[in-house]
């Protein structure tokens, strides 16, 4: 599960770094995935977001986790929150920058789950 919500993510923040140089990789003929999800970019990034995050939630329900590892995996979903605005306000390349702060946020849910379990 972890495995398949890693690829989710790698996928969504690899799009949203495509998507800075669309214009060039269709000059170039480049099949990126900013190119292959055209207008739909930003709703299929939002949704691989949201599926890995589900898939860490499952797997911290799996390894029973306590309620707080899931308190701490709202902070990668409302980072998702954040990084929607920022690609519809200011740019995918400052969306793209921010995702240390989405793998930041795992990082901590899984620590301290596993510190408390």
């Amino acid at each position: 599960l972890m495995f398949f919500g890693f690829i989710f993510w790698v996928v969504a923040f690899d799009t949203i770094y495509a998507y800075v140089d669309r214009i060039d990789d269709l000059k170039a003929g480049i099949k990126s995935t900013a190119v292959l999800f055209r207008s739909y970019t930003k709703p299929i990034i939002i949704i691989l977001e949201l599926l890995s995050i589900s898939l860490f939630a499952y797997s911290g329900y799996i390894k029973n986790y306590n309620f707080i590892f899931f308190i701490a995996m709202l902070g990668p979903l409302l980072h998702v929150n954040y990084q929607y605005k920022l690609m519809s306000e200011v740019g995918y390349k400052e969306a793209f920058l921010s995702n240390n702060v989405f793998g930041m946020w795992l990082f901590f849910a899984f620590f301290i789950a596993t510190l408390l379990t």
